[in-house]
Parts: structure tokens; sequence; C-alpha cells
């Protein structure tokens, strides 16, 4: 806090201005609400689901509209909500309810706040499952501004969070607009239903996947073997590098670990050239990104090096369009896994390599907005967060 707080802000803790409400529910309501830990959006306070209580037998507390709910379990995972009706959540949920000196609004910033969090993981307890608790939440020090300056301060953060939310809409949308241009597009406008049936667009070809690729794996040279890894400088991929780019960026320029010319020469690594497709094919199916560095890959991938015949990237959107279908084709008892034999028996309908171009074009272009709202909305997150940091210390103020 301020070592000079400014005028009429007052020291609080939370459990001064918050209370803690555990009433539990009683079952009596007939079917309510429910709102558990997976229902409320990951660090973004969003509801993305509501389930009933006819589906949950064990406890739950009650809340009402107004209240804000924080999740206890894994704090670190940024579970919050604010009510905008009545219902029951999981007890593994906070139900926070504002006294007269603080606005339910005002609470919901300032538990999104930086102090605020890092209180929360930091009292979490247990190994698997770690909780905070009201206990030491209850502890938390802040300054509490007047009413007038709240509902100022409430109103700017919201007027960030309405932008962020716009730009969000738009890439729903693109992306709603991308599956039904992928569908006709890559399907010559008959759409997949008649291409599974045989039919082919006029001029088009029906050909193996194995006839226009050629298709290799990754392995992961022994760890304990230090020359392997130690100082390395080649690219060596893993499926969470390719989960972790954006869903609209298909191009792989690093990987979090390198190996060694020593892991390829003596540990088996095979690198892959620039412009090979990677495709992840084990556990985490069909997730597509074209090397745009020589890169190594680990066993969960099935490695495309395109002839002549295809366009890298029109071989990326194709198999990025058949994700549901190369997952049912996959086999595996422990975790599924896609084999080198079922992708190169894969039919693909290919239109000639000048269209092939065109099409990657269009939805290339697609994919670049997407990535210009993603960047618009990292940027509105950091203001966000700036501002918080500054509005909800009283470090800049809103009225003067």
């Amino acid at each position: 806090m301020l070592k000079n707080p400014p005028k009429r802000w007052t020291p609080q803790r939370l459990r001064n201005v918050v209370a803690n409400e555990t009433k539990k529910w009683c079952g009596a309501d007939g079917d309510v609400a429910y709102i558990g830990l997976e229902h409320i959006g990951q660090g973004n306070g969003k509801l993305e689901g509501v389930g009933k209580s006819s589906t949950v037998v064990s406890t739950k507390n009650t809340f009402r509209t107004g209240d804000v709910l924080f999740g206890k379990l894994r704090p670190n995972l940024k579970k919050f909500w604010r009510a905008e009706f009545d219902g029951i959540c999981s007890t593994d949920i906070l139900v926070l309810r504002p006294r007269a000196a603080i606005s339910s609004s005002y609470l919901f910033y300032l538990i999104q706040s930086s102090q605020f969090l890092s209180l929360a993981m930091a009292d979490a307890v247990g190994t698997k499952m770690p909780r905070t608790s009201w206990m030491w939440l209850g502890d938390f020090e802040f300054l509490l501004p007047p009413p007038n300056e709240q509902k100022r301060i409430v109103e700017i953060l919201i007027s960030v969070d309405a932008c962020i939310c716009r730009s969000e809409a738009m890439i729903d949308q693109a992306k709603r607009v991308k599956r039904g241009l992928m569908e006709d597009l890559l399907t010559g406008s008959l759409g997949s239903d008649a291409i599974a049936r045989g039919e082919v667009p006029s001029g088009w070809r029906t050909l193996a996947l194995g006839d226009i690729a050629s298709i290799v794996g990754g392995t992961t040279p022994k760890r304990a073997v230090a020359e392997y890894w130690d100082d390395g400088t080649i690219c060596w991929a893993t499926p969470t590098d390719i989960t972790n780019l954006s869903r609209c960026c298909y191009s792989l320029c690093d990987t979090k670990e390198k190996i060694t010319l020593a892991a390829v020469n003596r540990g088996g690594a095979k690198v892959h050239p620039i412009g090979t497709v990677l495709m992840t094919s084990r556990a985490t199916i069909g997730y597509v990104a074209i090397a745009e560095v020589e890169t190594a890959t680990n066993q969960g991938f099935a490695n495309f090096l395109p002839n002549k015949q295809i366009h890298p990237r029109f071989l990326c959107y194709s198999l990025e369009h058949r994700r549901a279908e190369l997952e049912a084709i996959s086999g595996g008892s422990t975790f599924k896994e896609i084999s080198k034999a079922s992708l190169k028996r894969l039919s693909v309908v290919l239109p000639p390599l000048a269209e092939q171009q065109r099409i990657a074009e269009i939805l290339t272009s697609i994919d670049d907005g997407i990535r210009a709202s993603e960047a618009v909305i990292r940027q509105g997150e950091r203001v966000k967060h700036g501002l918080m940091e500054d509005l909800l210390t009283g470090r800049v103020r809103t009225i003067s």
C-alpha cells in the first residue's frame, strides 16, 4: 500500500468489507443453476457454462446476484466471476458478498489484482490439489476509495473489458467464417459428405496422402546423454510447441528445447527441412504447423515432406479441416495414436497447384486478421493490468 494514501482512501482488510457466505443449499428449491470451477473461464472472469443442481450430489453453497465467486482450489488458475443470477456453487468456490462500503463491481476487479492473486497463490496448501482459504484471504490489506471513486474506477475498467470483448467477438466471427470457407474451398464447393462418398470436383484429383508427401516420424534422443542436449542449437519440437501456437498460426519458428549435432549423428534424431508440415499424431491428434527452420521432432509427430503436387500450406489447412476424421481413425488403448500406414492411405482431393495456392492465400488472410485481433486483445489486457495497478492502489486518481 502507498505510504501516504489519497484523501478519503481508507486502509482495510478484506474481511471488514466483505462477507464469506457459506450458507448450504438444502435442495428444497427444485432444480437451480449450479456453478462449478469447470464453468468459470481461466483468468477472464467469464462464465463458460452452467450446470443443474439435479446433476450434483455433494454439498453446495448458495450465492445470489452481485456476489463475487472466487475459486479457492488451484488459485493459480485465476477463476472468478461476478454473479448475474442466484444459484448454488461448488464448495471449492468462495462466495464473497460485499458489504455497504464496497461495491460488487469494485470487489470483482479488486480480486483480479496482482496483489490479491499473489496472496491467494502464496497460501495455497496441498501438492496435487492446492487450496487457499478465507482465513488467509480475509486478511488481504488494501486501500479502499470512497464510493464515487470506486464507481469511476469501475467505469474505466469496464470500458477496457468492453474493447477486449469486441475483439473477442470479431475473432469468433472470423473463425466461423473460416470454418465455412474451409468446407467450401477445400471440397470444391461439394462439401465433406460428398467427398466422403467419392465425388470429386471438376478438374480436381483424388490421391493418397502417401503419394503426395513422404511421411516420417521423430524420436527423443536419450536424456541421460548430456552431449545430445547441452548447449543444443537445433530445434526439437514436442506437441506442446505446436499446441501453444495460436490456432491461426501455422509457422513454427522456434522450440522450447534444442538438441545438438551429436543427437543427430549418434542419437537417432532426424532434422527435417524448412517447409516440412509437422502434425501431432499421438494423444493430441491433428494439430499442424510448417517448419520455418530446420527442425527435429519427438515421436509424437507425423512429419510430411510435400512433393511438387501439393502446396505445404494447402496441406496444413486440409489436415486441420479433417482433424475430427483423423482422431476417429486413430487407435490405442492408453492414448490415441494415428499410424503412418493410416495416413499414407488417407485420400486427399487436390485442385491444380495454382488453385491450392489461391485457397491457401484466402484462408491465410483470415488467419492474419485473427492474429491482428489477438494482438489487440493482448495489448488490451496489458493496458487493463497496468490500469488496475495504478487505479486500485490510488497511485493514479480518477477524481481530483
